[in-house]
Formats: C-alpha cells, structure tokens, sequence
C-alpha cells in the first residue's frame, strides 16, 4: 500500500517510452537523463529512498492513431523493466551505468507494489511517462 510520498508526481513528456531488449543501455540512460532533469531534489531523495520498501505508481503515455506497432504496441511489462532498471545506483550488473542511485547498487528487490498503466494520446508532444514514489506499507 503506498505511503508517505518521497516523490511527488514527476511528468516527462514529447519521448516515445522505450521497451527492454536490442541494446538497452541506451534506453536506460535516455529515462535516467530525462528523470534526473525533473527531479529537483535527487540526493535527498536517495537518501529517503535507499534501503526502504518502495511503491511506484507508472503511467506510459503512448501515441495512438500511428502505423507504427513499436510507438502504440508495447507490452507493459517491457516498457516497465527499463525504468525499474534506472531505479538503482547501477543500470548493469558490471555496475559500469550509473542509475538513479535510488535503490542500492543494481537490484530492485525492494520495491514491493507497483501501480502501472498504459494511456494512448493523439500527440507525440504527449508522449512520455509519468512517475511517482512513495514508501511502501503493508496493510
């Protein structure tokens, strides 16, 4: 159940969600670099965050109307695993990436409820996902 907020609502719009495989690193540095430039306050929200139980509500914007299976067809759990993967101090198990340092070193075991969803949009400049953490609180 989701708890006391440590990151309020953050909105990253006009980019096409990516999902895992072919060459993820990529993707997983292009949303850590998009988070990075909307969350004000990182370093205090790493040390919030670090060693707690997370929830983490994920809303994928997608573009509807569009030829293009890769822009509209993507499968939810593939669009989440790249931004669960951005969460931890590292985005490889070399521990080379540098993630969001939310998580300790590369895994995400502690994050226990995740609320995710997928919204078509009629505009590219709508693309984008939204992302909000919270500690997490069994009932």
């Amino acid at each position: 159940m989701k708890g006391r907020i440590l990151l309020q609502k953050v909105a990253v719009r006009g980019f096409p969600p990516r999902t895992y495989g072919d060459d993820d690193i990529p993707k997983k540095e292009q949303i850590r670099d998009l988070l990075r430039s909307r969350i004000k306050n990182l370093p205090e929200l790493q040390r919030q965050s670090r060693g707690k139980r997370l929830w983490l509500g994920v809303t994928f914007y997608l573009l509807e109307g569009t030829s293009l299976q890769s822009r509209t067809g993507k499968d939810i759990d593939n669009l989440l695993k790249i931004v669960m993967d951005a969460l931890p101090e590292y985005m490889d198990k070399a521990k080379m990436k540098e993630g969001l340092g939310l998580i300790l070193e590369d895994k995400d075991d502690m994050v226990f409820q995740i609320e995710v969803e997928k919204v078509l949009v009629r505009f590219e400049a709508e693309e984008g996902i939204d992302i909000e953490i919270a500690e997490w609180q069994h009932n």
